[in-house]
């Protein structure tokens, strides 16, 4: 389950909130933190997401009399909404931020016997929607079967349709990848033989369904047959930054936002000694995962668009011998006709840590 947890105030207000959050990791489930700015550094340190929100709350301490112990004003409240409201970079990444999470949880704390009142309602709300979470019964195929492949040899490609999930020569990596939708770099550890070994997977569902409906039952397939458990963590590590390449923070002219996802499409032509990317109405991240399959190395959404863009990238095909004259490199093609670029940064990334996994279970 993923939970968000936010709070204004001083650390005597946070402080609870970071308790709350590490027994809930513990725990296995995906938590993020909405605070002031003055917080961010002390808990990213502690491997948890941050989000800040408003100004710090060390320059509305020094502007009131320190008797005056009570929550922010309405005044104030308002002051940050517009301190909010001024930054709108920071307001789509905020409102991004907030849409995938199953539980919310925001506390306003007066003083420390509220708090402990506080924490404890919390406790038992968030571990009622954790037991409730925990009995949900997670989608599953109707049916599946799940072969060795003795002799690996030519793959063909892999099939399906809205009723079944099939992949003639997929990895334990490969199917982690697809189920929780990540890229290879954000999956860690695991034996040698999960990223090596191939298996047929043939499964069925009860009705016809989207891949991306299909993603919770292939991790109910990887739990049952391949006993998969896994956590969620945040890594340092180095990777490029998928940014705006105008200042302005216009995009280019071949990525426009989706306003009519049901109307027609527009044919595309294949360049003559190129290659050609192209999206409908899908959201920046689908852009990130082609340019890292692309360039083969990390590649992290930061760009701050939110909805859903349809784009078209042309770029030159190195092994190309009569290529069109105005075809580029592909990170040119990228800046020039998406308004896109790659920045070299290094810090904390969400990955899947892979704590067991056993060979398949018989059918």
């Amino acid at each position: 389950m993923r939970v968000w947890l936010s709070t204004i105030g001083s650390r005597g207000d946070v402080q609870p909130l970071v308790a709350l959050a590490s027994q809930l990791r513990a725990l296995g489930q995906e938590v993020r933190l909405c605070v002031p700015p003055d917080f961010r550094d002390w808990i990213e340190s502690l491997g948890m997401p941050v989000i800040p929100i408003g100004p710090e709350v060390r320059a509305f301490a020094a502007a009131r009399p320190p008797a005056m112990a009570a929550p922010p004003s309405a005044e104030s409240i308002r002051q940050i909404s517009n301190h909010e409201g001024s930054k709108s970079r920071r307001s789509r990444k905020t409102r991004s931020f907030f849409v995938p999470f199953d539980l919310f949880a925001i506390f306003v704390v007066k003083a420390r016997p509220a708090i402990i009142r506080s924490m404890r309602t919390a406790l038992v709300f968030v571990g009622l929607a954790v037991t409730l979470s925990a009995q949900a019964p997670r989608p599953s195929f109707e049916v599946a079967s799940i072969k060795n492949v003795d002799r690996p040899g030519s793959i063909p490609p892999a099939k399906g349709s809205p009723l079944d999930f099939y992949r003639p020569a997929a990895t334990v990596a490969s199917l982690i990848q697809f189920a929780y939708d990540i890229r290879d770099f954000e999956l860690i550890g695991g034996p040698d033989w999960m990223r090596r070994d191939q298996f047929e997977v043939r499964a069925r569902a009860a009705a016809a369904v989207s891949d991306n409906e299909k993603r919770p039952m292939v991790q109910s397939l990887l739990e049952d047959r391949f006993k998969l458990v896994i956590r969620r963590e945040r890594q340092e590590m180095r990777f490029s930054a998928l940014v705006l390449a105008r200042r302005d923070g216009r995009v280019g002219p071949k990525l426009t936002a989706c306003r009519t996802p049901e109307g027609p499409s527009t044919p595309v032509r294949y360049p003559r000694g190129g290659n050609l990317a192209t999206g409908r109405c899908a959201p920046v991240s689908q852009i990130a995962r082609t340019v890292a399959v692309t360039l083969r190395m990390p590649i992290v959404d930061k760009t701050g668009l939110t909805g859903m863009w349809s784009y078209e990238l042309a770029y030159l095909d190195p092994s190309a011998r009569e290529p069109e004259p105005q075809l580029t490199a592909f990170t040119t093609a990228l800046e020039e006709q998406l308004g896109l670029k790659l920045e070299s940064a290094r810090g904390p990334v969400d990955v899947l840590v892979v704590e067991s996994v056993q060979q398949p279970t018989p059918d």
